[in-house]
């Protein structure tokens, strides 16, 4: 092999030039994982417990797991490896009425909204008539708080304001108190683009 010629592939040379552009450190954290297998595991049929009130025992315990790994899982946006991931949505799926599929729910686990949209943030086919109120409120609230649209998930915030005006039998704008629009606020604080 001739050093010299260009064409020779340097292996040691793209090695070292690989380890200067890639960190050392390499993160295993996905922001808002915690939040959305929170959100799954809720969605169940299970009766697991809260989150504060033995959640983490109790899915130790059913995946037979240390009992610090799924802290990591369940409040520190650290996923389990991918094998558990796939076997602990398989059988929450399980648990929640509907047809979902699995590798669609573990990308939105790790990858959230801006990769996959919430798959049970779909506002129920009989209640889309309140999507032109929903906006209209979503609208006059960030305007009045002089909140950009490019600061907010829109369709999260769409969703949970079609879901609170469906549960409050809200149908009209005229119907629409102050509480209202500051749930509306808070869906919208909640729900900052990353």
């Amino acid at each position: 092999m001739n050093k010299n010629n260009p064409k020779v592939v340097q292996l040691h040379q793209q090695i070292e030039e690989i380890n200067q552009t890639t960190p050392k450190v390499v993160t295993e954290e996905f922001p808002g994982f915690s939040d959305r297998l929170n959100k799954l595991i809720d969605l169940t049929d299970l009766g697991i417990p809260p989150l504060d009130g033995g959640r983490q025992a109790h899915i130790a315990s059913l995946l037979q797991s240390s009992k610090m790994a799924p802290g990591d899982w369940l409040k520190k946006d650290k996923p389990p490896k991918n094998s558990t991931l796939k076997r602990l949505v398989n059988y929450l799926l399980s648990h929640i009425d509907g047809s979902h599929s699995p590798l669609k729910i573990q990308a939105w686990l790790k990858f959230g909204d801006e990769a996959v949209n919430d798959p049970f943030c779909d506002p129920q086919p009989d209640n889309q008539y309140l999507i032109p109120l929903a906006t209209a409120l979503i609208v006059a609230v960030t305007r009045e708080n002089g909140i950009p649209a490019s600061e907010y998930e829109l369709s999260r915030v769409l969703c949970e304001t079609v879901e609170m005006l469906a549960g409050f039998n809200l149908t009209h704008e005229s119907m629409i108190e102050p509480v209202h629009l500051q749930i509306i606020y808070q869906y919208i604080k909640s729900h900052p683009r990353k």
